[in-house]
């Protein structure tokens, strides 16, 4: 037999849920009812910083363009572990040497990673080599 299970604790996600679907939906249906309507070519154009674009949009970047940008991707979600682990150290009596050392382990682990991106020379950026040139 299956057990009375509570929903009413999931009824804040529900609400969240609908708020966010109604919330896109209707910024959506708001940008296509007061947005910009192009009468030519010119105005349609994108615009960006007070600069007429220059060139076609498929310009092609180096690579040190993407590999710096994941690894900032990487130490940004490991630093995001900190707040957490703010909270929990600041409340737990008991278990605050274990998470003391935890922090410090992951706090190796992050610099052992810093230290061989450097080694690699992933956070060099020469942007005057031949060989990243296009053409």
């Amino acid at each position: 037999m299956v057990d009375d299970v509570d929903l009413s604790a999931y009824f804040p996600v529900f609400v969240l849920t609908v708020l966010a679907v109604c919330a896109a939906f209707s910024i959506i249906l708001l940008s296509h009812l007061f947005g910009p309507v192009a009468r030519d070519r010119v105005k349609s154009r994108p615009y960006e910083s007070g600069m007429p674009s220059l060139g076609g949009g498929r310009l092609r970047l180096s690579i040190e363009y993407y590999l710096m940008a994941i690894i900032f991707l990487a130490f940004d979600v490991e630093v995001t572990f900190l707040f957490p682990w703010g909270l929990i150290y600041g409340k737990s009596l008991e278990l605050g040497s274990f998470i003391l050392l935890e922090m410090f382990f992951f706090f190796i682990v992050l610099l052992a990673g810093y230290a061989y991106g450097w080694r690699e020379g992933a956070y060099e950026w020469d942007s005057n080599r031949e060989a990243d040139r296009p053409g």
